[in-house]
């Protein structure tokens, strides 16, 4: 190989090698910190405390290659300014939500019209307009419509929810939680929160709070969350066939379709409906009807509970539904109390059957004790 002909080979080895090393450092140079007025989020909160006024700005970042030189406060009139210097870092950074804040002392400000500005190299980024007599520190109503989250379950034929606030600072309350109230297929709650006007840290917190819907039968339904009236949550729901509760089963004696049928005071199989022997001055019998399958909610009244009786002429009679329910020490056995309808008379062969929230139990024969028969 000539000389020259290995010199020229040498040489693009040599700028080969040169490339590779300087590649990485020409690369490193374009990694810098550069002033920045976007990109991020700006929020401002003025108060009056102690006699003086302050404002908070939060700045909301989308990852870490951000940093700030808070710079100072300057005042012309009533206009305040705080020059402040963002910037943000070119290269790689974590990829992570970071919030920064900062206060600045106002000073006693007497009322008036006042405007606070937070610059980023001289750019104004965002203004606030106050008048500190109208600011002092305190708890207010807040509706939240970005901050809940709600999630449905269903267990043991239950169905519950489970409501989120997610506060994006310490200064957030929940003072009343409300109630469930239900409108058909639709249910909604009301919740009461404040917002401290004061300072509060910047620390996410994550309150929650469960409610329980009841025993729903299959089907579509709705869900509202409401603050101060307002609608801040919507969303429809629906319960399956398998989560929905068994149907109610009335207990009849064993290998017959029998009712067990107890007089409420005497404890009697058979029994008359007009008898002296009650609590009652109607001198009604009251009858105890015994039924498996049945979820029984926290609250609810025997209002979800409806009962009847049908005669050999399939003539249908209402049977008032006075109590409902558990057995003590049997929690499997719910128990209802029904009071005959003056329409019914004894030695009836009766057919009663019962209704928990709308579905129908099994159907059962029921005596009533006949006339001239003494009791057993």
């Amino acid at each position: 190989m000539s000389q020259n002909h290995a010199s020229r080979w040498l040489l693009l080895l040599l700028s080969l090698a040169f490339l590779s090393l300087s590649a990485p450092r020409a690369l490193a140079q374009t990694e810098k910190w550069e002033p920045a007025t976007t990109g991020f989020a700006t929020e401002i909160k003025v108060w009056t405390s102690g006699g003086n006024t302050f404002a908070k700005v939060r700045l909301t970042f989308p990852s870490g290659g951000w940093r700030v030189d808070w710079g100072q406060l300057t005042r012309t009139g009533n206009n305040f300014v705080a020059d402040a210097r963002v910037e943000r870092w070119t290269g790689v950074s974590t990829q992570a939500i970071v919030i920064k804040e900062n206060d600045y002392n106002l000073g006693a400000l007497a009322p008036g019209t006042y405007t606070f500005t937070f610059n980023s190299y001289g750019v104004a980024v965002k203004s606030l307009q106050f008048d500190p007599s109208q600011v002092s520190e305190r708890w207010e109503p807040v509706v939240l419509t970005r901050e809940v989250n709600v999630r449905k379950w269903t267990t043991g034929g239950i169905t519950y929810v489970k409501v989120e606030f997610y506060f994006p600072d310490t200064g957030y309350r929940v003072v009343d939680w409300g109630e469930v109230s239900r409108n058909g297929f639709d249910f909604s709650i009301e919740i009461k929160a404040e917002r401290w006007t004061g300072s509060s840290e910047a620390r996410t917190t994550i309150v929650d709070h469960d409610y329980q819907l009841g025993a729903l039968t299959a089907g579509s339904y709705g869900l509202a969350i409401k603050m101060y009236g307002t609608i801040v949550w919507s969303h429809p729901f629906t319960v399956s066939e398998a989560e929905a509760p068994a149907a109610p089963r009335l207990i009849t004696e064993e290998g017959s379709e029998r009712a067990v049928a107890l007089d409420s005071v005497t404890w009697l199989r058979l029994f008359p409906l007009e008898t002296i022997h009650n609590f009652s001055q109607d001198n009604r019998a009251r009858i105890v009807l015994f039924l498996s399958s049945v979820q029984l909610s926290q609250g609810e009244t025997s209002s979800i509970v409806t009962a009847q009786a049908e005669d050999g002429r399939q003539v249908i009679y209402p049977l008032a539904v006075e109590y409902v329910g558990k057995v003590p020490n049997f929690d499997w056995l719910t128990q209802v109390i029904v009071r005959p309808p003056e329409e019914l008379k004894d030695g009836e062969e009766l057919t009663v059957s019962v209704s928990v929230r709308g579905v129908s139990s099994n159907k059962a024969l029921l005596n009533i004790k006949p006339p001239a028969t003494n009791p057993q």
